[in-house]
């Protein structure tokens, strides 16, 4: 069906339902951005931030450990070394501590692969350092020093780096993952400015076709304006109403009796609109055959009234 041909309903509802449609594409593209945006900051918050957080730990542990090591065995006084073998013993806490939530998010992160092989190295090298630490311990509490200065240097040392640089890695790569969220999020936010500008014009010039289009055809097909055709109608009306009353302007006074007989013929004279109440005249009834036939016009009237009145 061609757009003059549809009925004045259907094209306001097609031109209304068109700009519905542009809001909801709209609003569609909103949301995919926004989203987009929400996932990477979530993903930053409460995944790749908590596990490099809990790496950070991990670093900071392996790293005092590796000083309070070469304390017990460089140092003379047995009170300080016990000291430093209790602080031993705190930063394994806190790294077991550490431990726990980090491997759950590492069990549902997207990267899972990824981070099993990380954290299998780190847990690996880990469990090596804690044994050369822990002989190192025994054999500064037995007096051998000399033995213990040498496991630290040979075997302490090289896993201490390995830790180290195993725990690295893993922040390393929790560290990439936040910045690629991080662009996602910006390339989403900078883009969004311009998707929601481009969209904002498309529905203007959308909805300004739409309204010349709909009221231009509407018009077209009134031939006119609904009020210019308004007061066309008006002033019509006007004008009959005008003729009506000037041809039942009242007679003058010698005219009264045909005037009044003409009164009570008219009603018969419209028998398709149902007979109405014929009124009563004032007087004596007379008969409606003898009535004169009531002039219709001006001339008419003039020439009925000429007569002499009856007596």
């Amino acid at each position: 069906m061609k757009f003059d041909q549809m009925t004045v309903g259907k094209r306001l509802n097609l031109g209304f339902g068109l700009v519905l449609l542009i809001l909801v594409i709209v609003a569609t593209v909103a949301l995919v951005k926004v989203n987009a945006i929400t996932v990477a900051l979530h993903a930053n918050s409460d995944v790749h931030a908590p596990i490099q957080r809990f790496a950070i730990n991990f670093r900071g542990s392996a790293h005092d450990r590796a000083i309070a090591v070469r304390d017990v065995v460089l140092g003379s006084d047995p009170a300080e070394r016990q000291k430093e073998v209790a602080a031993i013993d705190a930063l394994a806490r806190f790294y077991a501590e550490s431990a726990k939530p980090l491997e759950a998010l590492v069990a549902k992160s997207e990267d899972k692969q990824e981070l099993d092989k990380l954290y299998a190295a780190i847990k690996d090298i880990e469990a090596k350092a804690v044994a050369t630490t822990q002989s190192i311990v025994k054999l500064v509490d037995s007096g051998d020093t000399a033995g213990a200065q040498s496991l630290l240097w040979s075997e302490a040392k090289p896993q201490y780096v390995q830790w180290l640089a195993a725990v690295n890695q893993l922040i390393d790569y929790e560290e990439s993952r936040i910045q690629t969220q991080n662009k996602i999020a910006l390339d989403q936010a900078d883009g969004f400015l311009t998707v929601m500008l481009t969209a904002l014009v498309l529905s203007l010039l959308c909805g300004v076709a739409l309204a010349w289009t709909i009221s231009r055809s509407i018009v077209r097909q009134l031939g006119a304006e609904p009020r210019a055709l308004g007061d066309a109608a008006r002033r019509v009306a006007g004008e009959i109403s005008a003729q009506y009353r000037e041809s039942c302007k009242p007679p003058p006074t010698a005219c009264l009796p045909l005037w009044a007989g003409c009164v009570r013929a008219w009603p018969a004279s419209l028998p398709r609109f149902g007979k109405p109440p014929t009124p009563s005249p004032p007087g004596p009834q007379r008969s409606r055959q003898a009535m004169p036939i009531c002039p219709t016009g001006p001339s008419s009237r003039r020439q009925a009234c000429n007569k002499p009145p009856p007596r």
